[in-house]
């Protein structure tokens, strides 16, 4: 029994056993697995999609956004290799957030449902409606704000710079 306040990483005599942080090489393991795990998911994508044809920067083939984010998945693992073993981290993680996740994840069903139902505009608008949700300190007037932002921006890259033939607003029945 101590008088004075316990030691970091030590469970106080109130709290019973308390939860211990990980070992700095247990984060270090973590950290070496997901960046192999991302540089090889990258590896994958861009092998499989090296089978299309690439094109060139002009002209795009169906390979190109495959391969290029392959090999960006690649790079980003590496640099997450590369990260100094040294480095000390007080963040914390936070706990899993149920609801942060089922905004992502229905934005992202509500914007596949939408874009082949309905059009490209209530898809946009529903894909960052939905994701800006996910934050819990984002306001609902906020989120709408930006998710008609957005869809503005999308109609005006996809449908009038780029010419691609997006329906945009189509009848649901």
């Amino acid at each position: 029994m101590s008088l004075g306040t316990p030691n970091p990483g030590e469970p106080r005599e109130d709290e019973g056993a308390a939860e211990v942080p990980p070992e700095p090489a247990a984060d270090r393991r973590r950290a070496r697995l997901s960046a192999l795990l991302l540089a090889g998911f990258g590896g994958a994508v861009a092998w499989a999609a090296s089978r299309y044809p690439i094109g060139t920067l002009r002209q795009m083939g169906p390979g190109f956004f495959p391969v290029a984010l392959g090999l960006l998945l690649v790079l980003l693992g590496g640099l997450v290799l590369l990260e100094p073993a040294a480095r000390e981290s007080e963040e914390t993680v936070e706990p899993f957030d149920g609801r942060a996740f089922a905004c992502v994840v229905g934005a992202v069903a509500a914007f596949l449902l939408l874009g082949r139902t309905v059009g490209l505009l209530p898809a946009a608008f529903a894909l960052v409606l939905l994701g800006a949700l996910a934050d819990r300190r984002n306001r609902p007037r906020t989120a709408l704000a930006l998710a008609a932002a957005a869809s503005a921006f999308a109609v005006l890259l996809f449908a009038v710079l780029l010419g691609l033939p997006f329906p945009l607003l189509e009848p649901a029945f």
